[in-house]
C-alpha cells in the first residue's frame, strides 16, 4: 500500500512536472530576474545616469517646480525620493484618467529624456500574470497550485531525500543518474523556498482567484477593501487657489516621525487648491510586511492632519506575504538569496525536464515520435527562454531611443525570438541544439558589459569594489554568461537530453529512480 501510493506519486511528479514544467521554468526565471527589476529599469534607461547630483531639499524643490510646470492642473502629483545625490528625481501625476512620468534632473531641474521601456518591470507582469491580465493571473495561479503538488510529491517519492542531497554524481556512467542528482540538490537545497515562494504567490494574488470575500464584504471592488486597510487622508477640493507650501519643507517632520532618511515618497492632492494635501510614506525595505506607514499634512500650512502607523491585523498579515513573496526587506543580502534560490529552482525545473528525455532514452532506445518532440520542446522552453530573456536587454539598446511604440517593440520582439529557437530545437538535434541555443545566451550575456558600455552607458562610475544598480546588472550578467559557457562546455561532454543506451537493449532503472 505505501508502496503503491509512494508509485502513485511518482507518475504525477513525472507527468504533471512535464507539462507543467514547460510554462513553470519561464516564471520561475522571470520571477528570480523581477528580484532585481529596479536595477534592470535603471540600466535599461542609460540617459538617466547623465543626471546631475544635488542635495535632497533642493532636488526635491526642482522636482516640485517642474510638476507645477509640467502639470499645474493635475489632481494629484507624486515625487519618488532619491536613493542617492547622484540619481534623478522621478515625477508622477494623474489627469484625465491618464498617469505621466517624467524624471528629472536634480541639478538643473530639466527633464530628463528617456527612452519608452517596461524595463524590468517586464519580468514581474510576465512572472504573474503572463502579460495577460486577469486570464494570465488564473493560468499562473493553476501552474502555481500544479508547482505545490510537484514539491510535495517530489518530498514522498524520496525515501532517502536528505542523503541524496549530499550526493551528486556528474561523472556517473548512468545517463540519467547526474540530471536526478543535479534535480534532487537544487530541489532540496532551497526546498523551503520554493515551498515559501509558491504559496506567497497563491495567496497575494486571492482578490483574483478567491474573491467571494471581496464580494460578499465590498461588492467586489478592490477600491473599498484598500480604504477599510489604509486610512485615507485627502480633502475635497475647495476650489480657492492657494500657494503650496515648498515640498521639502515637509520631509523634516515627517522623518521626526519615521526616522532619518525613511521618507520614500510625496503625495500631493489638490495641488494649488486651499485644501491640498501632502502625504508622506515610509520606505518599508527594513521589515517583512509591505506596509508603508504615512503621515499627512496641509499643503498650504504644512499643520499635521495625521499617521497611520497601526494596521488592520489580518491586512498586516496579507502584506506581509506580500512582502515575503516580494523580498523589499533585509537588505541586498537578502535579495541575493532570494535570487540564487530563483536560479535552484529554475535549474531544479530544467534538470527535470531533461531527466525525463534521458530516462526514456535509457528505456526505449532511440527517441521517435512523442519522445523526440518533448526533447525538442524542452530546448525551446529551457534554453529558450533564456535566449529570450538576455535578447531583451539587447533589444533595449538595439532599437532606436526615440522610435514611436518602442516599448511595445521592445516586448513585441520576444515572441519572434521564442519562436526562433522552437523552430532551431525543431529542426536540430537535441544535443545540439542544447549545446547551441545555451551557447547563444552565454555569448550574449557575456557580451552584455560591452554593449552597455558602447550603447551610452559608460565605464563603471562607482568602480568593481562598489557597484552601482546598473554596474551590478552588467557584472551578474557576466556572470551567468560564465556559468552557461561552463554549461556548455558540459553538454559537450556529456549531451543533454541524450541517452547512451542501445536501442535494442535499453539498460534497466533501479526501482527508487523509475
Amino acid at each position: 500500500m505505501k508502496a503503491g501510493f509512494r508509485q502513485s506519486m511518482a507518475w504525477l511528479h513525472t507527468w504533471a512536472g512535464l507539462f507543467l514544467g514547460w510554462l513553470l521554468f519561464a516564471i520561475f526565471l522571470t520571477g528570480t530576474l523581477s528580484v532585481f527589476a529596479h536595477e534592470i529599469t535603471e540600466w535599461m534607461r542609460p540617459e538617466l545616469r547623465q543626471a546631475g547630483a544635488a542635495p535632497q531639499a533642493e532636488a526635491i524643490a526642482r522636482a516640485q517646480a517642474a510638476l507645477e510646470r509640467e502639470a499645474p492642473h493635475a489632481p494629484l502629483w507624486q515625487i519618488v525620493l532619491p536613493h542617492a545625490e547622484d540619481e534623478p528625481v522621478e515625477i508622477r501625476w494623474r489627469q484625465g484618467g491618464r498617469r505621466e512620468t517624467r524624471f528629472v534632473d536634480a541639478a538643473t531641474g530639466g527633464i530628463v529624456p528617456v527612452r519608452e521601456t517596461e524595463g524590468g518591470e517586464f519580468f514581474v507582469a510576465f512572472h504573474y500574470c503572463l502579460l495577460s491580465r486577469p486570464a494570465g493571473i488564473w493560468v499562473v495561479a493553476a501552474v502555481s497550485i500544479g508547482m505545490l503538488a510537484l514539491l510535495l510529491s517530489g518530498v514522498i517519492i524520496h525515501k532517502r531525500i536528505f542523503r541524496d542531497f549530499f550526493t551528486f554524481r556528474p561523472a556517473a556512467r548512468a545517463p540519467h543518474r547526474a540530471w536526478l542528482d543535479a534535480h534532487n540538490v537544487c530541489g532540496v537545497l532551497a526546498l523551503p523556498f520554493h515551498l515559501m515562494i509558491t504559496y506567497t504567490g497563491l495567496a497575494i494574488m486571492f482578490s483574483v482567484t478567491m474573491p467571494v470575500g471581496l464580494q460578499v464584504f465590498y461588492g467586489g471592488s478592490p477600491g473599498k477593501l484598500r480604504a477599510d486597510i489604509v486610512t485615507p487622508f485627502e480633502r475635497p477640493v475647495a476650489r480657492q487657489p492657494a500657494p503650496l507650501l515648498p515640498l521639502a519643507s515637509l520631509v523634516p517632520p515627517a522623518e521626526a516621525i519615521f526616522g532619518p532618511g525613511r521618507v520614500e515618497l510625496l503625495t500631493v492632492y489638490n495641488p494649488g487648491d486651499a485644501n491640498a494635501v501632502v502625504d508622506a510614506f515610509r520606505r518599508f525595505d527594513d521589515q517583512i510586511a509591505a506596509v508603508a506607514d504615512h503621515a499627512a499634512f496641509e499643503g498650504t500650512t504644512g499643520r499635521p492632519i495625521g499617521i497611520q502607523t497601526a494596521w488592520n491585523p489580518s491586512a498586516l498579515v496579507w502584506r506581509s506575504m506580500v512582502g515575503l513573496h516580494l523580498a523589499q526587506f533585509g537588505g541586498p543580502a537578502m535579495r541575493w538569496l532570494y535570487f540564487l534560490s530563483g536560479l535552484a529552482g529554475s535549474a531544479m525545473i530544467a534538470t527535470g525536464l531533461v531527466m525525463f528525455t534521458v530516462k526514456r532514452a535509457v528505456r526505449h532506445g532511440a527517441a521517435t515520435g512523442f519522445d523526440a518532440a518533448v526533447a525538442r520542446i524542452n530546448v525551446a522552453t529551457v534554453a529558450g527562454v533564456v535566449v529570450a530573456c538576455i535578447a531583451y536587454l539587447w533589444l533595449n539598446r538595439l532599437l532606436p531611443a526615440g522610435m514611436a511604440g518602442r516599448e511595445a517593440w521592445e516586448m513585441g520582439l520576444l515572441l519572434p525570438i521564442w519562436l526562433a529557437t522552437l523552430l532551431h530545437a525543431a529542426l536540430r538535434p537535441p544535443p545540439q541544439g542544447w549545446r547551441e541555443q545555451f551557447g547563444l545566451a552565454a555569448l550574449l550575456c557575456l557580451a552584455l558589459p560591452l554593449l552597455d558600455l558602447a550603447t551610452g552607458g559608460g565605464p563603471f562610475q562607482h568602480g568593481l569594489a562598489a557597484p552601482g544598480p546598473t554596474e551590478a546588472v552588467d557584472l551578474t550578467a557576466f556572470g551567468c554568461g560564465l556559468g552557461l559557457a561552463w554549461l556548455v562546455r558540459h553538454l559537450a561532454q556529456r549531451p543533454a537530453g541524450a541517452g547512451r543506451a542501445s536501442p535494442t537493449r535499453p539498460a534497466a532503472l533501479p526501482s527508487r529512480a523509475r
